[in-house]
């Protein structure tokens, strides 16, 4: 009796691993019941700022499938805090006038307002320098 066995080439498996793992991008891209896998914080830096000087920077994220997330996004402080005198915004705007001198180390996270989406964070610190003395 002969036995009848099946066995794939190099290039069949090949190939069926890229259409496996094409079609699970697609979904997962596409997939609009989970729109904070694709979003990104991109603010990885902010700029020194000066005690007594008005300090005001947005923060910055994008969502990698084009979705508009302007109005869908709440910022918090996750930990820490920021310099004395300044405050973050729910639409993502560091601002105030900052009262003393030092760094501080925090934390921002970034929700979709719906409250089923895991959120995302980043770590941030501002540098708040002296006042320049008139001389």
């Amino acid at each position: 009796m002969k036995q009848n066995k099946k066995t794939f080439t190099k290039k069949t498996l090949k190939l069926i691993m890229a259409v496996t793992v094409s079609l699970l991008l697609a979904l997962n891209f596409t997939a609009c019941d989970r729109p904070m896998d694709n979003l990104f914080i991109l603010t990885g830096h902010l700029p020194d700022g000066k005690v007594g000087i008005q300090y005001a920077v947005p923060l910055k994220a994008v969502h990698w499938g084009g979705f508009d997330i302007t109005n869908a996004v709440k910022w918090e402080i996750y930990s820490f805090n920021l310099p004395p005198g300044l405050s973050l915004s729910e639409s993502g705007v560091i601002s105030g006038i900052p009262t003393r001198a030092g760094t501080s180390h925090f934390e921002v996270i970034l929700r979709i307002t719906d409250a089923k989406y895991v959120p995302k964070t980043q770590k941030l610190s501002i540098t708040i320098l002296e006042a320049d003395n008139p001389a």
